[in-house]
């Protein structure tokens, strides 16, 4: 039999009845078709808070990219020239223990950054495997390196009943089931009884007995799709509810930024309400996408978010992930008042300055008669020029009665 052909037979594609029962029903000699001429070679289709102003982190400059041997100054000599420094300015003191303790195990940012990359992938790769695949692994192996996946290949079943023999020979087990099955399933859509006997035969040679059993899970895992339909359930369902308390939250914390904003966007009562509105939304857009920019606050939040998820949602979890994000907000949110402040009354004045305003009601003034003695002269009196009164606008004194 053809390589591709024994693929097909020990594969889990093969169509045709899955029913045990039915495959070990016997085939009526009559009814099937034998072919005498050989062995069969087609064997089928396989088919609210006072607001403290923090100024927002700055990006890393590009000289900190670069390995810097240079000796920081000891914590001594900054307080001998600077006594003050860290009296003022306490989250230095705390940045200068953290930097030299991640100095410690990254030398550099590159290497940190490598790190990372590493540990979100072993994060992948592991969420994966308890979910009982590995394929992402063995594709990632054979891409990056296919000797490596070869000698995995070659390797994994010998592996396997090294660490558990159970397992191994559950594997083997399987296999030959499935080809047993195929084989059924074939013997059954060709009608052939040969067939048929053949494989009843192997099973009774493989597991002492003619009567087939298919394929099973191996410990307390199952193959059977229901199963997988009700865990598949519950994966959806442990996601929307991540997700509605993750919009409780954002829900939440908005609204105390929006009050904010409210109360400490215009003290003076100097926009109009449609300019306030505005100026309202611009700011917290402004705070949502610098705390969205933020990656080191990002990633916090994102694994707070995973240990409030693997412990229920404890009401506790989620207070301080709320107050987390409430307090980077604020710690964004004056910087954000100022700016959009600035930039509406701004606007407000150049309005002001070019509009000469709405025009006022009032009735016209009756033209002076003319006779045909002074057509062509100057309506006023005398023929003098009329004159506009000190701090008065031209169309201000034209539409006066």
């Amino acid at each position: 039999m053809a390589q591709d052909q024994v693929a097909q037979l020990f594969s889990d594609d093969t169509k045709g009845p899955a029913n045990d029962t039915d495959l070990n029903q016997p085939i009526s000699i009559t009814d099937a078709p034998i072919d005498d001429e050989g062995p069969i070679e087609d064997i089928g289709d396989g088919s609210e808070e006072q607001l403290v102003d923090i100024d927002t982190e700055d990006e890393v400059p590009a000289a900190a990219e670069e390995e810097d041997f240079t000796v920081p100054p000891r914590r001594k000599e900054i307080l001998a020239k600077y006594p003050d420094l860290m009296k003022d300015f306490p989250y230095i003191d705390k940045a200068l223990y953290r930097e030299k303790a991640y100095s410690e195990i990254f030398p550099t940012l590159a290497d940190a950054r490598e790190a990372q990359e590493k540990l979100s992938a072993f994060d992948g790769h592991s969420e994966e495997l308890k979910n009982g695949s590995f394929e992402t692994i063995l594709t990632d192996l054979k891409t990056s390196d296919k000797e490596a996946f070869s000698k995995t290949v070659n390797n994994y079943l010998e592996n396997l009943s090294k660490v558990d023999n159970d397992a191994y020979l559950h594997v083997i087990t399987n296999v030959y089931k499935t080809g047993i099955r195929n084989m059924l399933q074939m013997a059954h859509q060709n009608q052939d009884a040969d067939l048929q006997g053949l494989a009843f035969s192997l099973n009774e040679y493989l597991f002492g007995t003619k009567r087939f059993t298919a394929p099973t899970g191996y410990g307390n895992s199952s193959m059977n799709p229901e199963i997988d339909e009700v865990k598949r359930e519950k994966e959806t369902f442990a996601q929307e509810r991540l997700t509605t308390k993750q919009g409780d939250v954002t829900a939440l914390v908005d609204r105390t930024l929006r009050h904010n904003i409210d109360v400490n966007l215009d003290p003076k009562n100097q926009m109009t309400p449609f300019v306030k509105k505005n100026a309202n939304k611009e700011a917290m857009d402004l705070v949502n996408n610098q705390m969205k920019e933020d990656r080191r606050f990002q990633s916090q939040l994102e694994k707070m978010w995973k240990d409030a998820e693997k412990s229920k949602f404890p009401e506790e979890r989620i207070k301080a992930i709320r107050n987390a994000m409430i307090s980077r907000a604020k710690s964004i949110l004056p910087q954000a008042i100022r700016k959009v402040r600035a930039e509406a009354l701004a606007g407000s004045r150049e309005r002001g300055n070019g509009d000469p305003g709405p025009i006022r009601g009032g009735r016209p003034r009756s033209a002076p008669q003319q006779n045909s003695s002074n057509k062509g002269t100057s309506n006023n009196q005398g023929g003098s020029k009329l004159k506009i009164p000190d701090g008065v606008k031209p169309h201000d004194w034209l539409m006066q009665d």
